[in-house]
């Protein structure tokens, strides 16, 4: 039976049948990976390093830990833990990101667009963006830092414990269990943990929310409404509201560099180095001759940056609009 005729249903019909099969996959298959990610988590905590990893948890919530020694203790943590336990929550996290974004928007192109893949653009090859891209990047970190300030002052991150259940200590213990659960340790070099962490994750990321659902939303309104509200789904189905704000500021810094820059490969970058920042600071925190506090002190900078690389790719973007449209 030939499926072609969903090409050409309406716009809303493909917008709620997409949302509602990406909410039913993420609940499905994340519940079924959440089960075996909790279940080591679970041992873990009851293992000999739980009453460490509850310590590390408090230590790092009253700011007695700076950000170089959290990770040396969770350098220590993984190093003590059962090697037998390590692995799984990795290929457990692949095995979805696979699965519900980069299989299901490739299945949600291949059904609802009628040019498929050649729908997505990577028209634009411009080796001048693509350097402005890594740079903005590099800038990122900074700007989160920023916007988790912003999330915890307008009470975003207190939706945490109201859809989750989930208060600050309990929070943070899942997170530095999943720290260790994920990063490199000796059966799992940093090359595999940043394939698995920071690639996969960007491409099937940026393949739903910029390549299928901003143009999706775009369709039915205009880019601007189609960034805006791609970057709130992208936001919310992370289901972490401590930082809802900093991913909807991503979400939008990311669409317009697609939407102007005319190749997702220009998001796609950035969100990968901004995954593989993670493991490049947990490295760098650990390496011996590093004492230091990894210091993301105030400064505009950042946002000169940002501020100017948006406005290259804008100008980018005018100037060659009738040749990459």
């Amino acid at each position: 039976m030939s499926l072609n005729h969903l090409k050409t249903w309406p716009i809303n019909q493909k917008i709620i049948a997409s949302i509602a099969i990406l909410i039913f996959s993420i609940l499905v298959f994340g519940g079924i990976a959440g089960l075996f990610i909790q279940e080591e988590i679970n041992v873990l905590e009851n293992s000999s390093i739980g009453s460490r990893v509850t310590q590390l948890a408090q230590d790092h919530l009253d700011k007695k830990v700076n950000d170089v020694n959290f990770f040396k203790e969770i350098q220590q943590l993984i190093q003590d833990t059962d090697a037998s336990i390590l692995n799984k929550a990795f290929y457990v996290q692949i095995g979805y990101n696979l699965v519900v974004f980069m299989g299901l928007s490739l299945v949600f192109i291949k059904l609802f667009q009628v040019n498929e893949l050649r729908s997505l653009t990577f028209k634009n090859r411009s080796v001048l963006l693509f350097l402005v891209a890594f740079v903005l990047a590099m800038n990122v970190p900074q700007i989160g830092n920023d916007a988790t300030y912003i999330n915890e002052l307008i009470g975003l991150d207190a939706l945490q414990e109201f859809f989750l259940g989930i208060d600050d200590l309990d929070d943070k213990k899942s997170l530095i269990s999943q720290y260790i659960l994920l990063l490199p340790n000796a059966d799992r070099g940093w090359i595999i943990t940043v394939i698995g962490l920071a690639l996969i994750p960007a491409v099937g990321e940026e393949l739903m929310f910029r390549g299928y659902l901003m143009n999706l939303f775009s369709q039915k309104s205009n880019y601007h409404n189609g960034i805006a509200i791609s970057a709130l789904i992208f936001a919310f189905v992370h289901f972490n509201f401590s930082n809802f704000f900093y991913y909807f500021v991503l979400g939008v810094v990311m669409g317009y560099v697609y939407y102007w820059g005319k190749n997702l490969f220009f998001p796609i970058l950035i969100h990968f180095l901004n995954n593989a920042l993670v493991v490049f600071g947990y490295l760098y925190s650990i390496s011996n001759d590093v004492t230091d506090e990894l210091n993301y002190s105030y400064t505009i900078m950042p946002y000169i940056t940002l501020g100017l690389s948006l406005l290259i790719f804008y100008l980018n973007f005018k100037r060659n609009k009738h040749i990459i449209q």
